[in-house]
């Protein structure tokens, strides 16, 4: 067993070797689909009252707590870019009457 699987958890028992273009490639594609949400709750919160907004935006903060401190499970994996995304969405309702406004 190498270093690199003993000291994670969650690699495979055969490490794949990935160059730094490719990965960060697909970190800059997960960054991508991540604004597209965003994007998308700004266009779907354009109508909410401002009391909603805070809270959504107090939400995705909470959210972005939640991803640093709440372990492994919200790093790593498929539940983790789901989070990831719900994450953005939120931020977005939470932007979306503010960026309506001006």
């Amino acid at each position: 067993m190498s270093e690199t699987t003993h000291q994670y958890g969650y690699a495979d028992a055969h490490v794949r070797d990935i160059s730094v273009a490719q990965l960060l490639g697909q970190v800059m594609f997960l960054v991508a689909v991540a604004l597209g949400f965003c994007a998308l709750g700004t266009l779907l919160g354009r109508e909410l009252a401002l009391g909603t907004a805070r809270i959504c935006t107090f939400a995705g903060f909470g959210m972005l707590l939640v991803s640093s401190f709440a372990g492994q499970r919200f790093r790593v994996g498929a539940f983790a870019m789901g989070w990831l995304f719900a994450t953005a969405l939120v931020i977005g309702l939470g932007l979306g009457p503010v960026i309506a406004y001006f």
